[in-house]
């Protein structure tokens, strides 16, 4: 796994083997991070005040919405 990170160390690509896995871009306002995979599937993600992910919520590039909790 290849990962690339941005000029605020924010991770920003990710390859496996030489192939793209996804993207991360992050809201201007909040700084939260918003994935997109390889398909175009988009997943906004909520986190709490130490930066770590406690859920997402995803739109599939074809308009079909799924959600999830971790």
């Amino acid at each position: 796994m290849s990962r690339s990170y941005d000029a605020d160390y924010r991770l920003n690509h990710e390859t496996v083997g030489g192939v793209f896995m996804q993207d991360y871009q992050y809201d201007f306002a909040s700084q939260k991070p918003i994935s997109i995979d390889r398909n175009g599937n988009r997943t906004w993600y909520t986190t709490d005040q130490q930066g770590n992910i406690i859920e997402g919520q995803g739109r599939a590039s074809t308009a079909r919405t799924n959600a999830w909790k971790g």
